[in-house]
């Protein structure tokens, strides 16, 4: 069984007059002429008779390949990898007997093949050269040879190992056979081409970097302190800070005595809460970065009774500043609060200040 090959050969017909030699050698010259084979090879510049017992036949080497010859199977070009494979195979003297065709290029244009008298060789870059034969070679050729589900054959046909039955290898299963139950394939492997399949899971890596890309970008120029820096306070008009603020007095009056709770109107509930540090005089005090309140209108300071209060107009300094419990400011009126642009430096103890206040203010 062959497939739609215009190399098939057909009987040369016999030319009067002429000896086998000489017919030999014009066959073998024509198609050395019609293939672009060069010229004669040192090792045999004219036709040689084969060796018996296959002695009807002729061959002669070219610069690319050789060129076989009977008076039955006419002259046919074999080369390379597969001339290689059928000289392991024995020539013409072993099973696979006279080249029936040229090589050919198979028609996906992926391998090339030889057939001959006694079975076929074929060859791929990705397989090398294999023989198929007999029973198997037949039902390859019923699947769809090379373009099958089971694709290039990658063994040469081989005893089981019970030496009973005979198999090929081929790229995407086997063909078995045995004298009971005759040929039969197995697919083993998907019939999607391989590199269909790579380009599929290079495109899901892909798509899978590109998500851990996205994750780990940096931050954007319209937020850079709300990822980098999630414990400080927001933008300035919604003024929430997460630790102790030192609350300042307006241009004229530039520090304050203690530490200060700032809490929101009751018509402004959503006003974040400040962490009052801790009123145990052992804690040593953690500094906080420092805001600016702009005081308007007037407003009540109120001290819980037992704070400690500075004396006004003391000339000296009195003792070094112990945290004392928190002091509430009552705030009415419209309040401008901003934030530093940058962080001040860490709080240090300092000697109270004398506070003049203008106006009229209640201290209880």
């Amino acid at each position: 069984m062959f497939r739609n090959n215009p190399n098939i050969p057909k009987p040369t017909p016999k030319i009067p007059g002429l000896s086998p030699a000489q017919q030999a050698e014009e066959a073998i010259l024509a198609k050395a002429k019609e293939l672009n084979l060069g010229g004669p090879h040192q090792d045999s510049p004219e036709p040689r008779q084969t060796p018996a017992p296959r002695s009807d036949g002729y061959w002669q080497r070219f610069e690319q390949g050789w060129v076989y010859w009977t008076p039955k199977t006419g002259a046919h070009w074999v080369t390379g990898a597969i001339f290689a494979k059928w000289a392991e195979m024995g020539w013409e003297q072993g099973f696979l007997g006279f080249p029936l065709t040229d090589e050919t290029p198979t028609p996906d244009n992926v391998g090339r093949y030889n057939h001959f008298e006694g079975g076929s060789i074929y060859w791929t870059p990705e397989t090398g050269a294999h023989e198929v034969h007999g029973a198997i070679r037949d039902l390859w050729a019923k699947l769809g040879w090379e373009q099958s589900p089971l694709g290039y054959p990658t063994t040469d046909e081989t005893p089981t190992s019970d030496s009973v039955g005979r198999y090929n290898k081929f790229q995407h299963g086997a063909i078995n056979w045995d004298p009971k139950t005759g040929a039969q394939e197995v697919v083993t492997a998907p019939q999607e081409p391989p590199k269909a399949v790579t380009q599929e899971v290079a495109a899901t890596q892909e798509e899978k970097a590109k998500a851990v890309a996205q994750e780990k970008v940096s931050l954007t120029p319209e937020q850079p302190e709300a990822v980098a820096q999630e414990e400080v306070p927001v933008a300035p008009e919604q003024p929430q800070t997460t630790t102790p603020e030192t609350v300042k007095t307006p241009q004229s009056q530039p520090e304050t005595v203690a530490q200060q709770d700032v809490t929101a109107p009751e018509e402004q509930p959503q006003t974040a809460q400040q962490v009052v540090p801790a009123a145990n005089p052992s804690e040593p005090y953690v500094p906080g970065p420092s805001i600016r309140i702009d005081f308007e209108g007037t407003h009540t300071i109120s001290v819980p009774a037992g704070a400690a209060a500075s004396t006004p107009g003391t000339a000296e300094p009195v003792a070094p500043y112990v945290a004392a419990p928190p002091v509430r400011i009552d705030f009415e009126g419209t309040h401008t609060i901003s934030a530093p642009a940058e962080p001040v430096a860490p709080y240090v103890a300092a000697p109270p200040v004398r506070i003049d206040f203008e106006g009229s203010h209640r201290i209880s």
